[in-house]
């Protein structure tokens, strides 16, 4: 059906839209990005294919492009605060930024309109990544110790030959 219409009206943007997210549903991100683009290359100031262009471009692992979509979105709709949250997980899923995903999940959980369910999940992962940040400088600080007794001991042992080796050494004077 909106095959039919786009192949009717190539600048049909409900069609593209509808497409779009029928493809995503599908998880034909390649499909999806193709439509969206076109409806934001149409409609460039229409902020919902903007942030499904950028859902599209994070299920092809694009997440650069994704990123520039989502802050675009923000900056032109402050209100619209879902991509705060896709934000968060590109930069703990792709980018490996802990904190900066922390502050995301924050900021859309603290919205005022965000969705309820992605609102939990965000806090959810928010507290997981900080348990996980304090394990792992739990962790780095352990090693950092057992690194320095090791290096202690080494010293010490070092020391105490080169005594040994310095007692010998007089006794044979």
């Amino acid at each position: 059906m909106f095959r039919n219409a786009i192949a009717l009206d190539k600048n049909n943007i409900e069609a593209h839209q509808n497409a779009g997210t029928i493809a995503m549903s599908f998880k034909d991100y390649t499909s999806a990005a193709n439509h969206f683009k076109t409806v934001v290359q149409l409609e460039p100031n229409n902020m919902k294919a903007h942030f499904q262009y950028g859902l599209a471009l994070t299920g092809q692992q694009k997440p650069k492009d994704a990123l520039d979509e989502f802050e675009g979105v923000i900056k032109a709709d402050r209100n619209f605060v879902e991509p705060l949250y896709y934000i968060g997980f590109i930069n703990q899923t792709y980018l490996k930024k802990l904190d900066k995903a922390i502050e995301y999940y924050e900021q859309f959980a603290n919205a005022k309109n965000a969705d309820q369910k992605l609102r939990e999940k965000a806090r959810e992962n928010g507290k997981a990544l900080k348990i996980q940040m304090e394990q792992a400088a739990h962790a780095k600080n352990a090693l950092e110790e057992a690194h320095k007794k090791m290096k202690d001991e080494e010293e010490k042992k070092k020391r105490e030959e080169e005594a040994k080796k310095k007692a010998q050494e007089d006794k044979k004077k």
